[in-house]
């Protein structure tokens, strides 16, 4: 079987529409699992030579225990399971009971991975106990990114792997900055209600972040490549521009309902106009240096 082959033997559809019309606990906050998050599965799947450029560097590193840091509902090891062809286990750490209930319920028939609610901050394992360790569209998240590094380099083999993968704020065509625009509205609104949420970051931005929160060393980056285009049709822009009226009904304080209703229709009216498409995420791996 080919490796763009044995990408589809997990059952995506089973995963996508699971979680069409699911609520989940993030940082304390009931959101709807919406269209655009449906749509961000999809960006999973990648080309043929992208898992096999992710596969080289998993092998070469004899990676067969890996640990996801704020796994949400298991995206990202969705996409390791189609890389990895053999792997002792893979284990998604979140801080959302409801995200990890959801990511459990993804993989049942696969005993190799496990789901733990644990904060990145305090990571319940020994030291040395993993050999690559990832952290998906997470990074942007992060109250104390120098903590949750530091506890992951801990529990990482010497010589292991990071890997960082991350939505980036530019350059992007028309279609994508729809895609901004909504992220970094529903950011602000976070941040307005006490939560960490920073707006996309660039690439240069990304890098500079992460030199300062670890010793280990950038290896190389790019921008992987889907298995096929996702063409949004008009319904489901309607959906997307209807979430974003769902972003502003968690406004409660009357003073500042104005304020964001404004900057909605600013967006919908953007994404009328111009369309909407998924913004590029960029893969990091950098490796932490022998002791």
């Amino acid at each position: 079987m080919s490796l763009s082959n044995r990408t589809h033997v997990f059952s995506f559809n089973l995963y996508y529409n699971y979680s069409r019309n699911y609520t989940y606990h993030i940082f304390d906050t009931y959101q709807r699992y919406d269209i655009i998050s449906r749509m961000m599965l999809k960006s999973f799947l990648w080309e043929e030579d992208e898992l096999e450029q992710l596969e080289f560097y998993l092998h070469e590193n004899q990676t067969k225990k890996i640990l996801d840091v704020g796994t949400g509902v298991g995206n990202f090891i969705f996409l390791l399971t189609q890389v990895l062809k053999n792997y002792d286990e893979i284990i998604g750490i979140d801080s959302s009971e409801k995200a990890i209930e959801i990511a459990k319920s993804y993989f049942t028939d696969n005993q190799g991975v496990r789901f733990l609610k644990m904060n990145g901050e305090h990571i319940e394992y020994p030291d040395g106990y993993f050999d690559a360790i990832s952290l998906s569209n997470s990074l942007h998240h992060l109250a104390d990114a120098k903590t949750i590094f530091n506890e992951m380099e801990r529990v990482l083999k010497p010589n292991g792997l990071i890997l960082i993968h991350e939505m980036i704020s530019n350059p992007l065509n028309q279609q994508q900055e729809s895609h901004k625009l909504i992220h970094h509205f529903s950011a602000e609104i976070d941040r307005y209600l006490g939560l960490t949420h920073d707006d996309t970051y660039t690439k240069e931005e990304i890098e500079e972040r992460l030199s300062q929160y670890t010793k280990c060393l950038l290896e190389y980056s790019w921008i992987p490549q889907h298995h096929e285009k996702h063409e949004f049709s008009a319904d489901e822009i309607e959906q997307i521009i209807q979430s974003v009226d769902q972003m502003v009904s968690r406004i409660k304080d009357d003073e500042q309902i104005s304020y964001f209703k404004t900057k909605a229709e600013s967006i919908k009216e953007y994404i009328t106009k111009n369309g909407f498409d998924l913004a590029p995420q960029y893969l990091f791996i950098l490796r932490k240096k022998e002791e």
